[in-house]
């Protein structure tokens, strides 16, 4: 077929497409190519062949374009047409000499262009299985010419390149040796050590596809091999890949094509070998520093991994290879070169992603190889500097005998002479496994021992954890933070509460063996004094003392191992630990006897909940989950008083801060203590960051911030000026009136104490000023108590989980209720509100309580907590917020008053309240309870909703009741018929009260003859619920007065669609809004018109649309003269005539 140069007969609508290939958005662009090739296929047979013949020279011309947005367009659109369906696509000669016609000619000044753009065509032909498969070897032949012409233009050959090694991968072995090959021989034919990138890829290409057509002379003449791909050249590809400074060059396809042939010829560790030489080069050159260098090394590294592992499916142990040692400290280093390098956090990111579910796959023993190469090469810090837990994720993938033949090498590395941040790591790590879910009760023995290797290097004296040592020598540099984490070992509690006691004791035990010594302090790192040594001896006789019986085993335990924490925390904060030891041996004796000797002193468990809230003020973390640990044992003994210990804490409106001590002793009045107690408390600020290095800060920290930046020294100015008016002010009463100056000398003994009683008022005001500005110790102490509130609410909400007593949930609901309101207003206290929101929660869920937890509560004591709680609400003003708490509350009472009426059967109190508000909410138009009360007690399973449905249709559904609340009732009693659990556990309730639901319906439908649109589409609702259940069938009635409703009312389209599913599903005929006449609405308006004039009702549209103009008009002009009425009363006095004739005297001076 040969083409027409003429383009006369275009159908003009082509030239529209044409213009889109230029466009700089994408989706415009490919719409441009759709368009052109779409007009070609639809177009007759006879102006079929000339649109193609245009198309296809301007899409040729058009990819020499300087443009780069014009040049993908036509491009884009040339590879479409040559892949198209059509039969009469030219040849690649025709297209060739085109090429030769168009690009030729043109100046030297777009000879670049013209090169792209030959490159380009020629691509898309290669593109084009079509094309190609017809082409013959001549045809191939000029191709390639073409495109090896293009190698001589530096710009364009990477592009030539590609098409290349399209068109060698696509070609037979045949084609490629007597025709490709002998074309780009030349182009490759270049000595290894200054071959570039894309000769390279061009070679292997051939290689790996047409393996016998590179003869043995080229290889050994320019590779000196007898392959390309040989480990002798890998030298070569490290130094080409790794050495490019071309930031770019990353994303060339040569990097992953060459890591998928290493993988597929198993060259990895080969390979490898040669990079990880080159990494120890380059990170000897930079000494640890950032260098953007290194940062092209770290990328291609990175990069290069991840299509490594990309390509080792079903080649688990490969991945070892990949883990050498300065490939390890690369990414160990990550935080000291790149943490600020967003880039580069996210390429290793997606590594270690990438590697994390790889070894997921991968046998035990490959993971713990892994895992070894890690501890091997000292890279354990790598978790730390790359955020992601990829250490954790595999020690928590290991088995359990793997875990335990890693912590012996983890010991070493804690016992060696490595740097600290790695011992301290490895000791972190260490704690992991021994914490471990799969070893914590796996074997008790074991864990003992871990335990005192951790013991020996945190207190005591000893090099390599076993052996102990009177030398201060044998300190660990590292003690300090193995005992955080000795103490974070600890807290992770066994199942069984006898298990930890066992583990606490073999590990006391060790510390006994040492403490009984004579010179047992020279082996302490830190002596204890004689007087805590006696008290550790006789804690830790009580505790190994048998006893006979058995009774309170339980609660025995608890308190043993109570004062077994409290023993080791000796060691740790001894006046603390031996106070509470001492406490602890009292409570226990008090509560095995079950008695109390003195009727003035407190029950034995409002002495331990003391005993557990002076230990919460520590702010230890440690502390705070061994009471975590017991406190929910003790939760079946507490008492009200003791449970008011706890919210006493709680108190919002107390101001009294009850962690501060002995502040009275200070003199306020001092003010030049006000710089020394700054910086003891920037000493506390100091500490406090150390606190929270050793892990020992608690997590709300994190969540709380407090601004801590305040001016001492600028005192403002609105105060000093009062000060000084008021000192002028004292001494100008002192003097005469006529004299500047005052005469001491002059006053007598009367005027001089006036005179002190003056100045004394005058300086109290800058006294005041100061006492009530708060400095950094006054928002550290607010920080503290808020923070020890958050413990607090862990106590309460531990024993709202663990079987509380009714009484105590009640006086709990009463509390946090009236806590609510300031808790809301405080912004102090907001970080307490979501706390809050969780015991109310808490509360609406506990659905039973044992018989036991019921004493004391009565149905008249449930109905008074719902009538005050219902008072405090009509007095305050209160927020969506409060209203969910409410009706919190409202549930858990209604839950109460239903395990009441199970065991003592009786008028339900709280019933009757809620029948009572419900009247309420049907007549007045503010009453206390809102539908979202309702709607959530109605949602519920308490069988009083069968009783409160019931009155909701007989009271709510009145013609009398306002349409609005008509709207509401069908609303509430939609969300009953919805509460499908209660319904089917009392189907002989439900049947009876849905019966009654519809004849109330029947009622409804019959007195009330219109309806406003939202009314109409709750009563279609209502139907479409009620439909669901077996017990109900729509009445005819309802039809057809849904029919009735339906003819007065134009619907709106979201009511009109769920009207036309209601007629579906009841099967009854869809009325449009076309069938409904157009003053169908104007009847609820002519109503108000006739009731705002004095009318009967008696008129066309006309008048009802001139009285309703008049009503719009009358209201402007009420508004305007209401308005002006404002001004008036607003501008009096301000006309020029000021009269201060009835202000009285005091007022002006």
């Amino acid at each position: 077929m040969k083409l027409k140069n003429k383009s006369s007969s275009i159908d003009t609508t082509i030239f529209a497409s044409f213009s889109k290939l230029t466009s700089d958005d994408e989706v415009n662009r490919l719409k441009g190519a759709e368009g052109i090739i779409n007009i070609i296929k639809e177009s007759s047979e006879e102006k079929q062949q000339k649109h193609l013949d245009y198309a296809v020279k301007r899409l040729i011309r058009g990819n020499g374009s300087s443009s780069t947005y014009s040049r993908t367009g036509f491009y884009t659109a040339l590879a479409g047409l040559l892949n198209s369906s059509l039969d009469n696509l030219p040849s690649i000669s025709n297209i060739m000499d085109i090429v030769k016609k168009e690009f030729n000619s043109s100046e030297d000044k777009g000879k670049v262009d013209s090169t792209v753009g030959t490159a380009l065509v020629c691509g898309a032909i290669i593109r084009s299985p079509k094309s190609l498969g017809n082409a013959s070897q001549e045809e191939i032949s000029d191709l390639t010419k073409c495109l090896v012409s293009c190698l001589s233009k530096p710009s364009v050959s990477s592009l030539a390149y590609t098409f290349i090694n399209e068109l060698v991968i696509n070609s037979s072995s045949n084609l490629v040796e007597s025709t490709i090959w002998p074309e780009i021989r030349k182009s490759v034919s270049i000595a290894k050590d200054t071959i570039t990138i894309d000769p390279l890829y061009l070679l292997l290409v051939v290689e790996e596809h047409h393996e016998n057509i590179i003869d043995p002379i080229f290889l050994k003449k320019y590779w000196h091999t007898d392959s390309v791909l040989n480990e002798d050249n890998f030298n070569i590809f490290v130094n080409l890949l790794w050495s490019n400074k071309n930031a770019n060059a990353i994303n060339h396809p040569f990097y992953v094509y060459l890591m998928r042939r290493i993988v597929i010829t198993k060259n990895i560790k080969q390979l490898w070998n040669e990079v990880d030489q080159f990494l120890d080069t380059e990170m000897k050159k930079i000494n640890g520093k950032s260098n953007q260098l290194f940062r092209q090394v770290e990328v291609v590294t990175i990069h290069s991994a991840l299509s490594i592992i990309r390509c080792l499916k079903g080649k688990s142990k490969d991945l070892l290879k990949l883990l050498t040692p300065n490939f390890l400290t690369m990414l160990c280093a990550l935080g000291i070169r790149s943490i600020k390098d967003e880039d580069i956090q996210e390429l290793y990111s997606e590594f270690y992603d990438l590697m994390d579910n790889h070894i997921q796959e991968l046998k035990n023993d490959v993971k713990l190889q892994v895992l070894r190469k890690f501890l091997s090469s000292g890279s354990l810090t790598l978790e730390k500097n790359s955020k992601k837990k990829f250490i954790t994720n595999l020690i928590n993938s290991l088995e359990i005998q793997e875990l335990l033949e890693i912590v012996n090498e983890l010991k070493e590395v804690v016992v060696s002479d490595k740097n600290d941040r790695e011992r301290q790591y490895a000791v972190t790590i260490l704690q992991k496994i021994i914490t471990h879910n799969k070893l914590v009760s796996s074997d008790i023995e074991w864990r003992i021992k871990q335990l005192k290797f951790l013991l020996n290097l945190a207190i005591f004296k000893s090099s390599d954890g076993l052996q102990l040592s009177l030398s201060d020598e044998d300190v660990s540099t590292n003690a300090t933070n193995i005992k955080n984490i000795f103490f974070h070992c600890l807290e992770s509690n066994l199942s069984k509460l006898d298990d930890d006691k066992s583990v606490l004791l073999g590990v006391a035990e060790h510390v006994y063996n040492i403490l009984k010594k004579k010179d047992h302090n020279s082996y302490l790192q830190k002596p204890l004094e004689e007087k805590h040594v006696e008290i550790w001896k006789k804690m830790y006789a009580d505790v190994t003392k048998k006893s006979e019986n058995n009774k309170d085993k339980k609660l025995k335990t608890v308190f043993q191992v109570l004062m077994l924490h409290m023993g080791f925390q000796m060691f740790n904060q001894s006046l603390l630990a031996a106070n509470a030891i001492t406490e602890l041996e009292a409570v226990t004796k008090r509560a095995l006897q079950k008695k109390n000797n003195n009727e003035n002193e407190p029950e034995w468990i409002e002495v331990v909940i003391d005993l557990f809230l002076t230990l919460l003020s520590q702010e230890s973390q440690v502390l705070r989950n061994v009471i975590g640990h017991v406190f929910p044992q003790l939760c079946s003994q507490m008492t009200t008083s003791a449970f008011h210990q706890i919210l006493s804490l709680l108190d919002l409106n107390n101001k009294d801060n009850p962690l501060e001590v002995n502040t009275n002793e200070e003199d306020s009045d001092d003010e030049d203590e006000d710089e020394d107690e700054n910086d003891e408390e920037d000493e506390d600020e100091d500490d406090e960051d150390e606190i929270i290095e050793n892990g020992e800060e608690n997590e709300e920290d994190s969540d709380i911030e407090m601004d801590e930046e305040e001016d001492k020294d600028d005192e403002p100015e609105t105060i000093n000026d009062t000060v000084r008016i008021a000192v002028q002010n004292a001494l100008a009463n002192a003097g005469d009136k006529d004299d500047d100056d005052i005469d001491l000398d002059d006053m007598d003994e009367a005027e001089g104490e006036k005179l002190d009683i003056a100045l004394a008022n005058a300086f109290k005001l800058l006294r005041q000023n100061r006492k009530s500005k708060k400095t950094k110790k006054d928002k550290i102490a607010e920080k503290s108590l808020l923070h020890f509130r958050m413990r607090a609410l862990d106590l309460v909400e531990i024993y709202l989980k663990n079987n509380p007593q009714m009484e105590i949930c009640l006086e709990t609901l009463i509390f946090f209720y009236d806590l609510m309101p300031i808790a809301i207003k405080n912004e102090k206290q907001s970080p307490l509100l979501p706390r809050f929101d969780g015991v109310f929660i808490q509360l609406a869920q506990l659905k039973s309580f044992s018989l036991e937890t019921v004493a004391n509560v009565t149905s008249k004591h449930l109905a008074d907590t719902l009538t005050d709680m219902l008072n405090k609400t009509v007095k305050e003003k209160t927020n969506i917020q409060q209203l969910n708490h409410f009706a919190r509350a409202c549930i858990f009472i209604i839950n109460c008053s239903q395990i009441l009426q199970k065991l003592t059967p009786g008028e339900d109190e709280v019933l009757r309240i809620m029948l009572e508000h419900l009247r309420e909410f049907f007549t007045h138009r503010n009453p206390t309870l809102q539908l979202n009360s309702f709607n959530k007690i109605l949602a519920t399973q308490w069988t009083g909703n069968f009783k409160m449905a019931k009155f909701i249709s007989d009271e709510g559904l009145k013609s009398t009741v306002r349409s609005l609340r008509r709207t509401q009732s069908m609303q509430m009693l939609k969300t009953f018929f919805k509460n499908h659990h209660l319904l089917t556990q009392n189907e002989k309730y439900a049947t009876k009260y849905c019966e009654k639901v519809c004849e109330n319906l029947k009622n409804y439908v019959n007195e009330v003859q219109e309806v406003p649109q939202p009314e109409f589409l709750e009563l279609i609702q209502l139907i479409l619920t009620l439909r669901n259940h077996k017990q109900f069938s729509v009445k005819s009635e309802l039809i057809e007065a849904i029919q009735c409703y339906r003819k007065k009312l134009l619907l709106k389209p979201n009511i009109l669609s769920t009207y036309k599913s209601f007629c579906n599903v009841v099967k009854i005929t869809f009325v449009p809004n076309d069938n409904i006449e157009a003053d169908a609405n104007l009847n609820v308006v002519s109503k108000k018109v006739e009731m705002h004039n004095g009318t009967n009702g008696v008129g066309d549209k006309k008048d009802v649309s001139n009285a309703l103009k008049r009503k719009k008009n009358s209201s402007k002009k009420e508004k305007k003269m209401r308005k002006q009425i404002r001004f008036d009363i607003a501008s009096k006095g301000y006309n020029g005539n000021f009269n201060f004739s009835n202000i009285p005297e005091v007022m002006l001076e």
